[in-house]
C-alpha cells in the first residue's frame, strides 16, 4: 500500500521506514525485484537478474517512491556531497548479512550506497539517499534501441525494464567466505576464481562472444605464424569485453592471422600485473617464440605492456610486435582510487542502464564483475585490491612499467570523450551542476581519462603518431565499455593489423 512521505520517518511494512523531508508524494513497498509490481510486470531485465545470481546477492526489500519538491522545503537531511537527502532504514542482518542500497531514479541514474548505523535506531542500518527528483528527459539510443554485438539493433534494456519514479532495493550480499574460511583480498580471489576462471581460448567466429567457449589445448597452429592476442579489461572477460566488435571486422582478423587468435582470461581485481604474467607465463608452451599482436581493452593494456617487457629475452615464450590501447588508462584513472570507487560504480552500472552496448549477456558480464567490488568495499579490503590498485596515478608499478617504443614495438591507440546530455548530466555533475567531481573537468570516457591513453605525465618515452591514433571524438552513446562496437574502432584494427598481414608475401600468415 502507497503510503504518504513524511518529513519523519515513515513505516512501509517489514520493519522498513522512509524519512523524506522536502518531498510530497508516496513510497510503497513492493514485493517484486527492482520495483516490479508482479510477474507480469517485471522490472528486473534478464541482465540484472542473472548477474545477481552469478554473484549470490539476492533483493530483500524493494520501495518505490513516486514524488515530487514540496513547495516549502524543509530540508534538514543532507548527503555527504551536500545533496537533499532521503533515509531508508531497514533491520539489521548482521556482519554475516551484509546489505547494500541499489537507487535508481527517476532519469535511470544508479547510485550505490552503503549502510550506516544509528544510535537513535538500534537494530536498523540507515541508506541516506539524494532525493532530488530527476527529469526524465530524452536520451538518444535508449528508448529506440542500441546497437549491439554485430551491428544489430537491440532493445534490450540493460538493467531497469521502466523508470520515472525511484526505485531503492536492498541487496544481501552473503559472506561465502566466512563458510570457506577466507577473509579479505582472498575472499575477492575466491569469487574471481568462481566467476572469472583463467586460461587461455581460441577466439573464434562462432565462439568468441561465448563463455568459457574453444578452451586451447593444441599449440601447434602457432608455428605457422604470426598470432593474435586479445587482453580484456578490469572485473570483465574476454567473451564480455570483445563482443562488441562486428562479426565482419572479426572475420577479417581471423583470416588474417590464419585462425591464431587468442585470448587470455584473467583476474582484474586480487591479483597485480606480476600476478597476471606468472598466470599467462603457466598456460604458454615451452621452447618456442610467438610473435603476437595484441589488442587490449582497459587495464588490458597495462597487462600487455608487463608481458612485453617480460618477453624481451630471446628464449622468453612470446615476441610482442605490437599492442593496440583500447581506452587503457595508461596515465592511471582516479576512479581507481578507494575514495572513487563507489563513483566507479555508479557511473558504470548507469551506463549499462541506459546505454547498453548488445545483448543482455554483455550486462551480465560486466555487472557481475562489478557486484565483486561491491563486496570487496562491503568487506572493507577495496583498498587492498592490487588490480585496481595499479591504476592509481601515483602507483609506482604504473610508473614504472616500460612502453613498447623502447622494446622495438609499435603502439595504436583509441579513445573516446564522453559527452553526458540531458539525464546523463546526473551521472558526472557535482552538486554543483558545473563540473565533473571526480575528473576535475578533465575530458574521460566515464572510467578513463581520454588524454591519458595517449600521453603520459613526465614520461618522454611514449608517442603514439597520428596514423595510429584513432579519437572517437566527444559522443553521448559511445564510452568506455562500448568502443569495441563504434565502426572507426574496427577499421582502425583492420588498417593496422588485418589489411598488412594479408597484404604481406605468403598472404600474411608466415
Amino acid at each position: 500500500m502507497a503510503v504518504p512521505l513524511q518529513p519523519v520517518p515513515v513505516p512501509l511494512g517489514d520493519g522498513v521506514t522512509l524519512e523524506a523531508p522536502g518531498l510530497t508524494g508516496t513510497a510503497e513497498l513492493q514485493p517484486g525485484l527492482l520495483g516490479g509490481r508482479s510477474t507480469d510486470e517485471p522490472n528486473a531485465t534478464p541482465g540484472f537478474e542473472a548477474a545477481l545470481r552469478e554473484q549470490d546477492f539476492y533483493q530483500l526489500h524493494a520501495v518505490e517512491v513516486r514524488s515530487q519538491e514540496d513547495a516549502f522545503p524543509t530540508d534538514v537531511l543532507r548527503t555527504r556531497s551536500g545533496a537533499p537527502a532521503m533515509v531508508l532504514r531497514v533491520p539489521d542482518l548482521g556482519s554475516t548479512q551484509p546489505q547494500v542500497l541499489m537507487m535508481v531514479d527517476e532519469a535511470g541514474v544508479v547510485t550505490w550506497h552503503l549502510p550506516e548505523t544509528e544510535e537513535a535506531h538500534p537494530g536498523q542500518i540507515a541508506f541516506t539517499v539524494d532525493r532530488t527528483v530527476a527529469e526524465n528527459s530524452a536520451l538518444p539510443d535508449v528508448e529506440g534501441g542500441a546497437v549491439g554485438a554485430g551491428g544489430a539493433e537491440t532493445t534490450d534494456r540493460g538493467l531497469v525494464a521502466k523508470i520515472g519514479s525511484k526505485l531503492l532495493t536492498v541487496l544481501v550480499v552473503p559472506i561465502l567466505e566466512k563458510a570457506v574460511g577466507l577473509a579479505g583480498k582472498a575472499a575477492i580471489k575466491a569469487y574471481e576464481d568462481k566467476n572469472r576462471p583463467q586460461g587461455m581460448r581460441w577466439m573464434t567466429p562462432t565462439g568468441f562472444r561465448t563463455a568459457g567457449s574453444d578452451p586451447v589445448h593444441d599449440w601447434s597452429l602457432l608455428a605457422e605464424g604470426r598470432t593474435l592476442l586479445f587482453l580484456h579489461g578490469t572485473a570483465s572477460s574476454s567473451h564480455g569485453a570483445f563482443q562488441g566488435l562486428p562479426d565482419a571486422t572479426f572475420q577479417r582478423l581471423h583470416t588474417a592471422y590464419g585462425g591464431r587468435v587468442l585470448a587470455f582470461d584473467h583476474h582484474t581485481l586480487s591479483a597485480d600485473l606480476d600476478d597476471n604474467l606468472t598466470e599467462l607465463l603457466t598456460h604458454l608452451p615451452t621452447g618456442r617464440r610467438i610473435p603476437v599482436d595484441v589488442i587490449s581493452h582497459s587495464r588490458g593494456g597495462l597487462v600487455g605492456r608487463a608481458i612485453a617487457a617480460a618477453m624481451t629475452k630471446g628464449d622468453a615464450p612470446l615476441d610482442v610486435r605490437s599492442l593496440v590501447y583500447v581506452a587503457t588508462p595508461n596515465d592511471g584513472t582516479p576512479l581507481a582510487d578507494p575514495e572513487h570507487i563507489r563513483a566507479y560504480l555508479d557511473r558504470v552500472t548507469t551506463m549499462l542502464n541506459l546505454v547498453p552496448d548488445g545483448p543482455w549477456s554483455v550486462v551480465t558480464d560486466t555487472l557481475s564483475g562489478l557486484l565483486t567490488v561491491i563486496r570487496s568495499l562491503l568487506a572493507g579490503v577495496v583498498q587492498e585490491l592490487p588490480g585496481l590498485a595499479v591504476m592509481r596515478p601515483d602507483n609506482p608499478r604504473l610508473n614504472e612499467l616500460p612502453f613498447l617504443g623502447s622494446l622495438g614495438a609499435t603502439e595504436y591507440a583509441v579513445d573516446v570523450e564522453f559527452e553526458p546530455k540531458g539525464r546523463l548530466l546526473r551521472l558526472v555533475r557535482g552538486v554543483d551542476g558545473l563540473v565533473d567531481t571526480v575528473f576535475d573537468d578533465e575530458p574521460n570516457d566515464i572510467v578513463v581519462p581520454t588524454n591519458g591513453v595517449t600521453r603520459v605525465r613526465n614520461r618522454s618515452d611514449f608517442t603514439v603518431e597520428p596514423a595510429r591514433h584513432v579519437a572517437l571524438g566527444q559522443s553521448e552513446a559511445s564510452w568506455h565499455c562500448a568502443m569495441f562496437s563504434q565502426a572507426p574502432t574496427g577499421e582502425a584494427l583492420d588498417n593496422w593489423l588485418a589489411a598488412p598481414l594479408v597484404a604481406a608475401p605468403g598472404n600474411g600468415h608466415g
